[in-house]
């Protein structure tokens, strides 16, 4: 993986990370990990039909979709659609169609 570091910035080339798998169907590349705030950057990619389990935001996160369509608690998000969710945020279920 190609990392670029200076003071606080980083640059990281994505095609260079490998995908790790977080259960049937998705896959997770974890990009920054905020050690001050916990706020984190991910690219993740669903399968159609799989989900992701029920979990609490221990920190606040944000979203944006590429392609497809991602179900959760406050309805559906398409391609183009940014979402933000604060900390202690629950999820009974999130699908991905």
């Amino acid at each position: 993986m190609t990392t670029t570091a200076q003071d606080n910035e980083i640059m990281v080339q994505t095609a260079d990370m490998p995908w790790v798998k977080m259960g049937d169907g998705v896959d997770i590349k974890i990009l920054r990990v905020s050690e001050e705030t916990g706020f984190w950057s991910a690219i993740i990619r669903m399968q159609p039909g799989c989900q992701f389990a029920s979990h609490k935001h221990l920190a606040p996160a944000d979203f944006y979709v590429l392609k497809g369509c991602l179900k959760y608690r406050l309805g559906e998000a398409g391609e183009g659609c940014y979402a933000y969710e604060p900390t202690g945020a629950i999820h009974e279920s999130t699908t991905c169609d």
